[in-house]
């Protein structure tokens, strides 16, 4: 008879989760003073939005 493994393999739920949002694969970075991060922050709160989301929205937008 043969025994059951016990250890070894992926664990049912481990890793990393998945955000939902698929092909979003590419970074743009670009440097700025915290003065202006502040700002930028600021806006995207305001707005109800991540900074990410209200750049990319901004920069689509315009």
């Amino acid at each position: 008879m043969a025994e059951e493994k016990k250890h070894g393999g992926a664990r049912e739920g481990a890793g990393r989760k998945t955000t939902g949002v698929a092909g979003k694969t590419t970074n743009i970075s670009f440097r700025i003073s915290p003065e202006e991060k502040a700002i930028i922050d600021e806006k995207a709160k305001a707005a109800g939005k991540s900074t990410s989301r209200y750049m990319i929205d901004l920069a689509l937008n315009s």
